[in-house]
């Protein structure tokens, strides 16, 4: 018995640096990790990734956050225990739909095929990433937070994603601080609609430029085996939108999945054949093919990469440099067409040495941008368009094509360019720079703002955005004349009366003022006769009398409602200070006068007393030689 023990410990002692205590050979339903292909040395070679991952300080890490949105997860099902992200001992996702934090129930995977079918799509995307959370015994490390993103449309109840509810999908992950956001869902470019443009919706786009320097956004390449190169008119979105991860799928022969979308527009390729996972709430499974089930295993490995540099003590890694890393791995490479396409493994992606492998960064193709600026609508429908009482300002995201495959470095040559009107010769002035800009519109009438970047000897620029913003000073309502320190006062409170004084400057604006086009002429008139032209008005009368003061704003009628400005002039003496000062100068004078009177008087009274004393100098006389002092008498 003794033997035995000894022997049964000694086999323990010897795998113990093999699996390092993590789990291996995980049941799932009716069968274990080495029953599935794509956990093998020739796929994602999970043993290599364990080995790896063994041999971390795990006191260094700190969890990862992985978003899925989906159709929800089955919180009962049991592969999701110990994964999901939770706030106080509590699983907790979101409802993009509906914008509100979402548990329990309220989380559950409600997918329909067009039969009406149950098929738990949200499951079994979720369950990849959780089975190899657990393959590699990182259950403390990698989180996945669950974001329901569907809809039931429709009789039949077919499941369906809405633009509306992926962006605010987005901006959920990227406010909670996810590290990575799946995305296995989209539609090829020959099924938008013009009312859902999955290619160029400017939310959407903008959505993911904002998101993507924190967060990578992985998405699947869809099926349909479409060639996704650069002239191909069905490209699959949003997976082929520059700045988003998009993945392939291969199967068990190595190759690109049959069904498998490929080509220029995505980036590498994933297990997508017959993935064994997550399938009703029951804790059953089911086999599921397709680049759905593909896309979750380019997430993890984007988690992984993140936990490597921790367990390294190296500094964090952003979304776009994980982008640029993955999209760069040394991995094994696999035909289709004309594409040599990177196939993923996790051993790769720990330990691969990026910081000496060789990007081959291309030249820049193109410069665009996005923006969160408010459209407007009509033949406004492509200019930025906002009332200037609701100025907000307005963020520029500006892209380098291809993204991720030219130096980043180039982002910092980036300016920004304000046109000043819409003619070839309008003045042009930069008003920043870099791959991102902050820009509250000002007065400036038309405009319009681009990107430009020089390389070499080349240019490259954005197209123009145009930003109208509707200026005049009706916008608040009526306007009242009055003066320039109070040009922000609701136009009831502003003064419309006082009391002025010749040779004294008096400055006048209008109420509003901050929403008037300053390129329009604003005309000033006192007593009904044009003086002045320009944004404020200064007034020096010359006389004291009555006057009216009236402006008229571009081609509007004068402004002579009770709203003018009426003042009275008085002498420049009689301003009340003037007066204090005059009153007070003629005391000081009074008392001056007064002082010196006294001292005179005093003085020739003075004079006259001295001039009745007589001195005789005999009688002040001193005898001397009473003082004589002898020396040879002592």
């Amino acid at each position: 018995m003794t033997v035995c023990l000894i022997a049964v410990l000694a086999v323990a002692m010897l795998l113990v640096p093999i699996f390092g205590g993590a789990a291996y050979g995980l049941d799932y339903g009716d069968k274990t990790s080495e029953d599935l292909w794509f956990f093998g040395g020739d796929a994602l070679n999970i043993e290599g990734a364990r080995s790896v991952v063994n041999g971390w300080d795990k006191s260094k890490l700190s969890p990862v956050i992985i978003a899925v949105a989906d159709t929800g997860i089955d919180l009962s099902h049991d592969l999701f225990n110990g994964v999901l992200y939770s706030e106080n001992g509590e699983v907790v996702g979101y409802n993009s739909r509906t914008g509100k934090v979402a548990k329990g129930n309220e989380l559950a995977d409600n997918a329909k095929n067009s039969e009406g079918v149950s098929e738990k799509h949200g499951n079994s995307v979720a369950g990849v990433i959780a089975m190899e959370i657990k393959e590699l015994g990182l259950q403390d490390y990698i989180k996945i937070y669950p974001i329901k993103a569907n809809s039931i449309k429709g009789n039949d109840e077919t499941n369906t994603f809405a633009i509306s509810s992926i962006v605010n999908a987005i901006k959920k992950a990227h406010e909670i601080g996810a590290d990575v956001l799946n995305l296995s869902l989209g539609i090829l470019e020959s099924e938008i609609t013009s009312g859902s443009n999955w290619k160029s919706d400017s939310d959407l786009l903008y959505a993911i430029e904002s998101a993507r320097e924190d967060m990578l956004i992985v998405a699947a390449a869809g099926n349909g085996k479409t060639d996704g190169s650069d002239s191909a008119k069905d490209r699959f979105y949003p997976a082929a939108t520059d700045g988003v991860f998009s993945v392939m799928g291969y199967g068990k022969n190595g190759e690109i999945f049959k069904t498998s979308n490929y080509g220029a527009a995505y980036d590498v390729a994933a297990p997508g054949q017959e993935i064994y996972t997550a399938d009703k709430a029951s804790g059953t499974y089911h086999t599921l093919s397709g680049t759905s089930v593909a896309a979750p295993s380019a997430s993890f490995a984007a988690a992984l990469l993140k936990l490597r540099y921790q367990a390294e003590g190296r500094a964090a890694l952003n979304g776009s440099s994980v982008y640029r890393m993955l999209k760069n791995l040394s991995s094994r490479v696999t035909t289709k067409g004309n594409y040599a396409i990177r196939c993923l493994d996790f051993h790769t992606v720990l330990t691969q040495d990026f910081d000496n492998t060789v990007y081959n960064y291309s030249a820049p193709k193109s410069l665009e941008f996005s923006h969160n600026g408010p459209m407007g609508t009509g033949y406004d429908d492509v200019n930025i368009y906002m009332h200037a009482t609701k100025v907000t300002p307005v963020t520029f995201i500006a892209k380098i094509n291809p993204y991720g495959e030219v130096s980043p470095d180039l982002y910092d040559s980036i300016e920004w360019v304000l046109r000043l009107g819409v003619t070839e010769d309008a003045e042009e002035k930069v008003i920043g720079k870099g791959g991102r800009f902050e820009f509250t519109p000002e007065i400036y009438g038309e405009t319009q703002i681009y990107a430009r970047l020089k390389y070499g000897e080349r240019e490259f620029m954005t197209k123009e955005q145009g930003i109208n913003i509707v200026y005049a000073p009706y916008l608040v309502g009526e306007v009242r004349v009055t003066y320039a320190a109070n040009a922000h006062d609701n136009v009831k409170d502003a003064p419309s009366h006082g009391v002025l004084y010749t040779t004294e400057t008096t400055t006048f604006s209008l109420t509003g003022i901050e929403y008037v086009d300053r390129t329009k002429t604003i005309k000033w008139f006192v007593n009904g006769e044009q003086v002045a032209t320009g944004i404020t008005f200064d007034f020096k009368p010359s006389k004291s009398g009555k006057y009216t003061i009236t402006a008229q704003y571009d081609n509007n009628p004068v402004i002579n409602t009770t709203y003018v400005f009426t003042a009275d002039v008085k002498p420049f003496i009689a301003r009340p200070l003037d007066l204090s000062m005059l009153v007070i100068g003629l005391a000081l004078v009074i008392i001056a006068g007064t002082v010196a009177v006294v001292v005179v008087v005093k003085k020739k009274r003075a004079y006259a007393a001295v001039s009745n004393v007589v001195i005789d100098g005999n009688n002040d006389t001193m005898d001397s030689s009473n003082a004589t002092t002898d020396g040879s008498q002592e």
